[in-house]
């Protein structure tokens, strides 16, 4: 009796290993990206979420004390040099630190160390500033940067030349996208 014996190796074929490796990669590809956009989504948050709170603060200390007439940087007294915020783009370059205005904001926003977000053009990154009357147009704002691909996330925001087209957006969910982070300016009040 003759056996019949099978040389057939077991085993994957090197395409088959290729195409593993390249659904692998495309997969952890995926995953990179999705990850990195929860990332800036979630500190937005905690940006816009901060900056929510500091816009009910002023309007409050508006009712209690009267429109702010002061304009300061908002930012931790650990990042000031000299009394002005860190040198950065030419929005806010030389804002000054009002101590007892931060002081005050503190109290009725209820954030005692603001929070600087990793996204802007400052150094340090994140500044926050509030002008009370920006470009002489008889308004109060407040100016922040969140992610690049992120939206300001509160309501009356304003265009992003000062002056006499500076309108209220109806429906803006940004001031302007710039490399890297997205700058918001607010309305708090006008007057």
């Amino acid at each position: 009796m003759h056996m019949l014996i099978h040389d057939k190796r077991s085993g994957f074929t090197i395409v088959e290993l290729l195409i593993v490796i390249v659904v692998i990669g495309i997969l952890a590809a995926i995953t990179i990206v999705a990850y990195n956009g929860i990332q800036e989504r979630a500190e937005s948050t905690k940006t816009i979420s901060q900056a929510s709170a500091f816009v009910k603060g002023l309007k409050t200390y508006e009712a209690d004390l009267g429109r702010p007439t002061v304009s300061s940087c908002i930012a931790p007294a650990s990042t000031i040099t000299g009394g002005v915020c860190a040198s950065s783009d030419a929005w806010n370059s030389n804002t000054p630190y009002d101590t007892a205005f931060n002081q005050a904001l503190a109290t009725y926003s209820g954030v005692a160390t603001p929070q600087l977000s990793r996204y802007g053009g400052s150094t340090p990154t994140g500044q926050m500033w509030f002008h009370a009357n920006y470009y002489g147009d008889s308004r109060g704002v407040l100016y922040y940067t969140v992610g690049p691909s992120s939206d300001c996330g509160l309501a009356n925001v304003l265009s992003p030349t000062p002056g006499y087209d500076n309108l209220t957006l109806t429906g803006a969910k940004y001031t302007q996208r710039v490399s890297g982070y997205t700058r918001c300016i607010v309305e708090v009040f006008t007057f």
